[in-house]
């Protein structure tokens, strides 16, 4: 069975339908991408997702367990991880108080020192940056922050929204490096939104292209790399 399955999904703002029964499956240990232009829901996917919308209808079953109607808090405890664009990290706490923060999720109510030891060695840049405030860090280390609070929560789904987003070419290498390491070496299951499309098939399995609220196109994501059409009319490669 699959570990995350949308069927028929529509959500959006008030009266206003964003998702137009949107259907999609991600199987475990896999890394799953959504592209397609700006203004399309694909942000607004996540989101409802995550239990942040109201109103929203069709079905969300992750992991056997119907997620629709569920508060934020409730999915997040079922190890269903949002990373936001625009980094979603507390400013006025530091960096070692925000890891704290997010290995509340984890099964066991923390991070042990060698989880702490972890993200330090795959995010260096934090380990010399534990003291600072997160609000005084630099975007990509604001970035790697919010993956790296996300990853001691022990994600059985990670969401990750733009991670790439206003960040500089090397530090958005640095941070696609890290995800295909604990995707190679822990099995983490992924959903990404990403707007730099061919990063995205380079790491995903799978893709979906979203447009004007609706999948227009599904496959591999090597055979959607590949396709001349998709790739001139939803991709700009």
């Amino acid at each position: 069975m699959s570990l995350l399955e949308v069927r028929g999904l529509n959500a959006g703002y008030g009266p206003v339908r964003v998702l137009h029964d949107v259907s999609l499956e991600i199987e475990r240990g896999s890394v799953v991408t959504v592209l397609g232009p700006n203004g399309t829901g694909k942000t607004t996917l996540l989101r409802a997702l995550s239990g942040m919308l109201s109103g929203t209808r069709g079905e969300i079953v992750f992991d056997g367990t119907s997620l629709l109607g569920r508060k934020t808090e409730r999915i997040a405890s079922l190890g269903l991880s949002h990373v936001p664009q625009g980094r979603g990290t507390f400013p006025d706490l530091t960096v070692a108080e925000n890891l704290a923060v997010g290995a509340l999720l984890s099964p066991r109510g923390g991070a042990s020192k060698a989880d702490i030891a972890r993200i330090y060695e795959l995010f260096p840049p934090l380990a010399r940056r534990e003291k600072s405030q997160a609000g005084l860090l630099s975007g990509g280390e604001q970035q790697m922050l919010a993956l790296a609070r996300a990853l001691l929560g022990k994600p059985k789904l990670m969401l990750l929204d733009e991670p790439s987003m206003g960040l500089a070419p090397l530090v958005v290498r640095q941070i696609f490096e890290v995800l295909r390491v604990v995707v190679a070496e822990e099995g983490l299951t992924c959903l990404l939104v990403e707007q730099n499309a061919q990063i995205a098939l380079s790491m995903a399995d799978y893709a979906y292209v979203l447009t004007v609220g609706e999948i227009t196109a599904e496959g591999p994501a090597s055979e959607l790399a590949g396709d001349e059409t998709i790739r001139k009319s939803y991709l700009a490669l």
